[in-house]
């Protein structure tokens, strides 16, 4: 599972409950992959009988196999039901600690389903609704509606939150999703996290880098390097259109390029990429690099070229990435 920050991601927060739904069935599917095809399972029924539906309102149809329909429907959908209610109730405690030591204190996550979790209760619902739904050519009844909230003293997040607020909830959402799967005995999520830094005050660039040295990989972009107070963490700094790599301890210039796989990742996605948008890209391409064994020679004996993806006519400027990995995972 990779776990994203950058603007964009806000719609997370603020945005249609379409993104949650469709974030915590990743989840689910990531905590307990046996659940993972729960999601497309209902969505393929749920397009079935919409399908149908149209079809009967059009005249091209029957209704006499609705009533089987709503019986699939709602058999597809108490799993997905549970699953999504197993989920959040696995994020509330470690969302409202990490959402408090960020600021906003009395903040909670919580499920809501717009439908009758009983597989018996939500078909008798289906057949109550069946003109409803023949009037609208769709079902209009289901998990399909279901909300995920975040909400803070009392008040949703995605309304009366400022954008700060809902950037540090975004944050507090992603690292208790992450406690949650090491909880589960998952592995750790890859932390894509962009200019997570800029905002947040010297105590809590702290906490964020004391999360991260854990489990898991993490990638952190930021303006200055002293925006990640790590020791322990590669950093690798784009100038002048060329990627270095640095001093773990001193920060400086080794000249020296990333070193696979995180070099071949970068490598596949900077060409023609602006640096403001790398995370977005590498999100679509690190799943096929991280932890695979590349062949080739000893880190020691790498080479000491960097490598430039952009033109010489259009210098991207200089911007730092902050890389933090299990040793054994970089070959």
């Amino acid at each position: 599972m990779v776990s994203v920050f950058h603007p964009d991601r806000l719609q997370l927060v603020k945005g249609a409950p379409a993104h949650r739904r469709a974030h915590l069935d990743r989840l689910c599917g990531a905590i307990w992959p046996a659940r993972a095809d729960l999601r497309r399972r209902f969505g393929r029924t749920l397009a079935q009988r919409n399908a149908l539906v149209a079809r009967v309102r059009a005249g091209h149809g029957s209704a006499e196999s609705l009533p089987s329909w709503d019986d699939r429907l709602a058999a597809e959908a108490t799993p997905l039901m549970a699953a999504r209610a197993e989920a959040v109730e696995a994020l509330i405690s470690p969302f409202a600690s990490l959402a408090e030591k960020l600021g906003l204190p009395a903040a909670e996550i919580s499920y809501r389903p717009r439908a009758a979790t009983g597989g018996e209760e939500l078909a008798a619902e289906l057949a109550r609704r069946r003109d409803q739904d023949l009037g609208r050519a769709y079902t209009s009844y289901g998990p399909q509606l279901d909300e995920v909230e975040l909400r803070l003293g009392g008040r949703q997040l995605r309304r009366f939150a400022s954008q700060g607020q809902q950037r540090l909830a975004l944050l507090a959402l992603l690292f208790a999703e992450r406690a949650a799967m090491l909880e589960a005995g998952r592995a750790a999520p890859l932390m894509l996290l962009d200019d997570v830094m800029s905002e947040l005050d010297a105590a809590h660039r702290e906490l964020l880098v004391s999360l991260l040295e854990g489990d898991g990989q993490s990638v952190i972009s930021a303006t200055e390097a002293a925006h990640v107070p790590s020791a322990a963490a590669l950093r690798i700094q784009v100038s002048d259109g060329a990627l270095f790599r640095c001093s773990r301890a001193e920060g400086r210039l080794m000249g020296r390029r990333a070193p696979r796989p995180i070099g071949a990742a970068l490598q596949t996605v900077l060409s023609g990429v602006e640096p403001a948008t790398l995370l977005a890209a590498v999100q679509s391409t690190w799943s096929g690099a991280v932890g695979r064994r590349w062949p080739g020679r000893r880190a020691r004996s790498r080479s000491a070229t960097a490598w430039s993806p952009w033109p010489a006519a259009r210098p991207p400027g200089r911007r730092s990435w902050t890389f933090s990995e299990p040793r054994s995972s970089i070959r």
